[in-house]
């Protein structure tokens, strides 16, 4: 288990937070968990978004805010030809990743699934930067590839 799973897995539960936050009530929340119970496979979060409980914008607002890393508004991103260089266009397709941001050295990138550390392995060997990560909607960064 990497460092950055470590380090959330026992203090980060989206459910709690979202009911902490008043963004959902315990009782969506409850009904949600027997629903992902259901479904093999299930991230908590989308199935919130499916119910209609949560936007998808706000999971990925608390879950950048709990990781400690932006959420990024792909409306408000000027992206150009340097950006769009710095991650080779394989993996943008493949891993759905979308650079935003780049400097000397480094690169940012939106990704809609921030703990997936087989991403992050992959787009570390195949890039020569340090990766900074943001969180984007997934259908955002689908809609931008």
């Amino acid at each position: 288990m990497s460092a950055f799973k470590k380090l959330f897995s026992k203090s980060f539960l989206l459910g709690h937070e979202l009911v902490k936050r008043r963004y959902i009530t315990q009782d969506q929340l409850d009904e949600a968990i027997i629903i992902q119970q259901r479904k093999e496979g299930a991230r908590l979060g989308e199935v919130l978004v499916e119910l209609g409980y949560l936007s998808e914008e706000d999971r990925d607002k608390v879950i950048a805010d709990q990781l400690g890393i932006p959420f990024i508004d792909f409306d408000t991103v000027t992206l150009n030809d340097q950006i769009l260089a710095s991650v080779p266009k394989e993996l943008i397709k493949s891993y759905s990743v979308f650079p935003v941001e780049c400097g000397e050295g480094w690169v940012r990138l939106c990704v809609a699934e921030p703990l997936d550390d087989e991403v992050h392995a992959i787009l570390q060997k195949y890039t020569k930067h340090q990766i900074l990560f943001a969180v984007s909607k997934k259908s955002s960064i689908r809609t931008a590839i």
